[in-house]
């Protein structure tokens, strides 16, 4: 049985370090924060190996945890309302205090409406990287200017170079066959009848890829989304980040 004497030490105990619960969760909503503010920096690392893994696999834990931040918050929020000021007898520190908690976590967590570095931008980013480096884009346009326009059968048809018969495989340049994974494929004009050649990767909700037409074709801007208005009803639009690559080439990411 606990004696009294052991009992009194470890109220002193609590009574000296009544923060330390504070300490852990004020940590950790700044952990969860700091998680949420790296998600472009994800982003931008998926997009050096061409995958969007990594920030699919961050917005769910991100999602799956933001419960327990809320939980936590309310803590944190309790324990400024409640037990503060049982412990903190001087109201001028108290306050203080807790302008000091309520500004960091605050502000730190505000940054995130900052939009510094979207995560497209970042993802982009990474893909131009990735392309610049494992895409022979000379190549791709030297033999785009030996296909027939009439060959070209438009933006509706995607296939895999992959599961065509091999006779048929032998038309492609190996700049395109030799992309791993193997990518989707549409070969469609310009507006001056030109052919231009998309190749697209891609995972649930959202598809990212390169596409490339003549050295002097227009690039086209980034579409944001937008909303659509029909009689029945509003749609939105998806978004098509566009970022250029080099002449006649530029990377895209539609989510």
């Amino acid at each position: 049985m606990t004696d009294r004497p052991s009992l009194n030490a470890l109220g002193k105990l609590h009574r000296r370090f009544w923060y330390v619960g504070d300490i852990i969760v004020i940590g950790l909503l700044f952990a969860y924060v700091t998680y949420v503010h790296s998600y472009s920096w994800i982003s931008y690392r998926g997009g050096l190996r061409n995958t969007g893994a990594p920030a699919f696999a961050a917005g769910i834990f991100m999602g799956m945890m933001l419960p327990l931040a809320g939980i936590l918050l309310l803590i944190l929020i309790f324990r400024l309302g409640v037990s503060w000021p049982k412990c903190i007898r001087d109201r001028r520190r108290l306050w203080k205090l807790r302008g000091l908690v309520i500004a960091a976590l605050g502000l730190y967590g505000g940054l995130f409406f900052v939009r510094i570095w979207p995560s497209p931008d970042a993802f982009t980013l990474g893909l131009r990287e990735y392309y610049g480096l494992n895409v022979d884009i000379p190549a791709i346009q030297t033999w785009l200017r030996t296909v027939d326009p009439e060959d070209c059968w438009g933006e509706q048809l995607t296939i895999r170079i992959d599961a065509l018969p091999e006779a048929e495989q032998a038309r492609w340049p190996e700049a395109i066959k030799a992309m791993k994974p193997a990518c989707l494929v549409r070969l469609y004009l310009d507006a001056d009848r030109r052919p231009v050649v998309r190749l697209e990767w891609g995972g649930f909700d959202e598809a990212w890829g390169i596409v490339i037409g003549s050295i002097d074709w227009e690039i086209p801007r980034t579409r944001l989304r937008r909303e659509e208005m029909t009689e029945q009803s509003a749609f939105y639009e998806r978004a098509d980040y566009v970022r250029p690559l080099a002449p006649g080439a530029y990377v895209w990411y539609d989510f």
